[in-house]
């Protein structure tokens, strides 16, 4: 049974399952930051990797929020379910530990950077009684809530790996992870809820829309820039550059990986250049003039490496 530094079992308390795949710098830093504001809303911190970075080295990085939070550290073999394929490991090993010590579950990745706190989505969770809470909903692809962070009972954690033991195996490829776990999964529940419900009218993807992100960041608090957000360019043109190939676009982006070739030329015209992803290696990263101070405050080891301007300057 897991007890308070103090002794006793505190019957309201929440834990955080966090998938890793830490392949740069960049990732051990994210995961550094974010954990600071992690610590101020779970008792316990589980941080599932990959099984080749089982080196030693997160641990050493993490090792000040000890007097925090209590931290364990799982590594799996990472395969095509990417981070899915790491939580289901976890849940399926250790189901019992969870449900049976802790009254709330939040599930979350190293996708992101935090920018805001996250007490107000954890005040959320507190305050009703569902068995689902999204940081958002979203309407691309299909209406569900995007798994990057979500929270849920003790109830809802078993809904979960429930549904992932029976769909996990029909995944052969990153889109299908995508369509089946984390979009499909939203279905599993009737009792759920969102803290950022998206506006249904609005089908894109608000973390690669610049006007609303600044929004969201600016006026509602939102707490979250995307990782890819930053690693992105503008076009200034519709049709496809003259040293475009469909096979290093594809290589570049993993969740096209069981995309043909025009496949992925319709995808570059219709999503790739909307949402600012680069063709090419060695393409350089622009992003919008509204983050240089929240991440020059927040993050300015990535901070220093970027260049801020707004689109079509």
């Amino acid at each position: 049974v897991v007890k308070s530094r103090t002794g006793h079992r505190n019957m309201s308390k929440t834990i955080c399952l966090m998938q890793c795949h830490t392949n740069s710098k960049l990732k051990y830093d994210v995961i550094e930051h974010n954990v600071d504001y992690i610590s101020e809303i779970c008792d316990h911190l589980v941080i599932t990797n990959s099984l080749e970075f089982d080196l030693g080295m997160l641990e050493s990085r993490l090792k000040r929020f000890e007097d925090k939070i209590n931290i364990d550290y799982k590594y799996y073999v990472n395969d095509h379910t990417i981070c899915a394929g790491k939580l289901y490991e976890y849940l399926n090993d250790h189901l019992d530990f969870v449900v049976d010590n802790f009254d709330r579950c939040i599930v979350t990745n190293d996708s992101f950077i935090v920018i805001n706190s996250l007490i107000p989505f954890k005040e959320f969770i507190l305050k009703n009684e569902h068995d689902l809470y999204g940081i958002l909903s979203s309407r691309q692809v299909s209406y569900h809530f995007p798994d990057f962070l979500r929270g849920y009972s003790a109830e809802g954690i078993k809904i979960l790996r429930n549904y992932m033991k029976k769909n996990l195996h029909k995944c052969s490829n990153v889109k299908d992870v995508i369509d089946i776990i984390e979009v499909n999964s939203t279905y599993a529940f009737d009792n759920l809820e969102s803290f950022y419900p998206t506006d249904l009218s609005y089908k894109g993807n608000l973390h690669f829309d610049d006007n609303i992100l600044r929004e969201y960041v600016e006026k509602l608090n939102y707490p979250i820039v995307k990782l890819k957000y930053l690693n992105r360019t503008y076009y200034d043109q519709d049709h496809l550059p003259e040293d475009f190939d469909a096979f290093e676009y594809r290589r570049l982006h993993s969740d096209l990986s069981s995309l043909d070739e025009i496949s992925i030329k319709r995808h570059f015209l219709k999503n790739g250049m909307r949402e600012g992803r680069k063709y090419k290696k060695g393409q350089k990263s622009k992003c919008p003039i509204f983050l240089k101070n929240i991440l020059s405050k927040e993050f300015p080891q990535i901070s220093s490496q970027l260049t801020f301007e707004d689109k079509n300057v």
